[in-house]
């Protein structure tokens, strides 16, 4: 997904409206399967789904969702962003949010080319950027 698919419902709700264009069928042998299209933007789109043989899961959301963190967390010129997202994409570690190090540690978490080492939602809602603990001047996006 992209901004464009956030809708702020409340001062505390934020609703993803992600489409994905995904289909479900049984083969004839009862087996399911998932196929889906190349649809999508382009500069959101996490590691698995640009390769050869796109075989992908939810876990390409939670890289989309690191990328928004980051433009929520820093505001960024088109340009400044697509430099942040190729610096991630090469597995550059990010120079930026210094004064923010939890954030670009969930941020570094969420966008980790390795699907397998990104957070599930319930390791995401457990991590300090979400934490009730942290005062205002740390919160996600101070």
């Amino acid at each position: 997904f992209q901004p464009s698919n956030l809708l702020i419902v409340s001062d505390e709700t934020i609703k993803i409206c992600d489409l994905g264009i995904a289909t479900t069928i049984k083969s004839e042998d009862g087996d399911t399967l998932t196929l889906r299209t190349d649809i999508g933007t382009h500069l959101y789109k996490a590691p698995e789904q640009l390769s050869n043989y796109p075989i992908y899961d939810h876990r390409v959301d939670i890289f989309a969702l690191g990328l928004i963190l980051l433009e929520m967390a820093r505001f960024c010129t088109d340009e400044e962003r697509s430099q942040y997202f190729c610096y991630i994409g090469c597995a550059t570690k990010l120079q930026i949010l210094r004064e923010q190090p939890t954030t670009l540690d969930l941020i570094t978490k969420l966008t980790n080319l390795d699907k397998e080492q990104r957070p599930s939602l319930k390791e995401i809602l457990i991590h300090p950027s979400f934490s009730e603990r942290e005062s205002n001047s740390r919160s996600l996006l101070s």
